[in-house]
């Protein structure tokens, strides 16, 4: 009976192992059902290599072909249309951040109002640091919408790729001079409505420092005069120091990171308040020179904190010191202890 019991349980296991082999391996993902019958699909080995490369990457990708339309594309693996998937791989794989055209934030928005009206000036937003190009996805439909991207993207990114993935995928990087950098500023403000968003006129609007606002981060009328000049320098993740000369009008500064409320504009110590979204994801605040200046034009040094961190310093320094204060006791209390008994 023993024997036999050993037996069932392996065979158990055994099933199990089996059974639950899809859901570990990582290798295997549910495609669609035909009729009652599920398939499964494996990835090719060159997309494993890719999410695995992309684990070392702190850079945002731009997928291509990229446009309005969702779902229409198709990965062509294996033959006889069995196996094969529609779902959006670089973003399902990719350790990194992906956009992807059925997102629905804002940014992806302004983008593909660009790609829509076939302009790669999208690029100048900021946002995007490296490109992504898929030579196993086959087109459904809108093959004429795309068609431009192969030859229109050349001039936005560097010759030689930086990754090649199974001679299907590869990655270049965007050309330096169309990278914005992490700190600037701009009088070039392109309102978006809530409801209609940008326009094909609005897309020629952008300039080399022209940014976007929606409506609903309503701003004075800034009138275009000559830009200051800026530096910054990265003091930390959570911290850089701005300075700013030559300021003779109103203007934004932007900081081409994530919009977080908790990122605050500092002048002195004091917050800089009228902080918005810029171009769908990045933050900005208007400043005013009325608010930091005496007289024009004048020179300004300013700092851009992410709050939490503070408050994470803060802490970590009461705890360093509640510690030491704790240990100094605990010395104190063994010294008089001696010295007690001794006597």
């Amino acid at each position: 009976n023993r024997k036999i019991f050993l037996i069932i349980c392996a065979i158990l296991i055994l099933h199990l192992c089996i059974q639950s082999y899809p859901f570990i391996s990582g290798n295997i993902i549910d495609s669609e059902v035909a009729g009652w019958k599920r398939r499964l699909v494996k990835i090719p080995d060159y997309w494993e290599e890719y999410s695995e490369w992309t684990d070392g990457s702190q850079k945002v990708i731009l997928p291509l072909p990229f446009g309005s339309t969702p779902f229409n594309s198709k990965y062509n693996w294996y033959p006889n249309d069995i196996g094969n998937t529609i779902l959006p791989m670089p973003c399902l794989l990719a350790k990194t951040n992906v956009i992807c055209p059925n997102n629905t934030d804002k940014y992806s928005s302004i983008l593909k109002t660009f790609a829509n009206n076939e302009s790669f000036d999208l690029i100048r937003l900021g946002g995007v640091d490296q490109i992504l190009t898929q030579d196993d996805l086959e087109l459904l439909d809108d093959r004429e919408q795309f068609d431009w991207q192969n030859q229109g993207i050349k001039e936005f990114i560097d010759v030689t790729a930086i990754a090649t993935f199974g001679g299907k995928l590869r990655i270049f990087p965007v050309k330096a001079e169309f990278l914005r950098p992490k700190v600037y500023v701009s009088q070039n403000i392109i309102e978006i409505d809530d409801v209609t968003g940008i326009n094909e006129q609005s897309t020629r609007s952008l300039g080399r420092d022209g940014i976007f606002v929606y409506r609903v981060d309503s701003l004075p009328k800034i009138v275009k005069t000559n830009l200051p000049e800026i530096s910054f320098q990265k003091h930390s993740q959570t911290e850089y120091e701005v300075s700013i000369q030559n300021i003779s009008d109103k203007f934004v500064l932007v900081f081409n990171e994530a919009y977080n409320k908790n990122w605050d504009l500092l002048m002195q110590g004091n917050i800089i308040s009228n902080h918005i979204t810029v171009n769908g994801f990045a933050n900005g605040w208007y400043v005013d020179k009325e608010l930091i200046c005496d007289e024009a034009p004048c020179n300004i040094n300013l700092n851009i904190q992410f709050r939490p961190q503070k408050y994470f310093a803060n802490t970590m320094y009461i705890n360093i010191g509640l510690f030491l204060v704790s240990m100094l006791s605990l010395l104190i209390i063994y010294v008089k202890k001696i010295f007690s008994t001794k006597k």
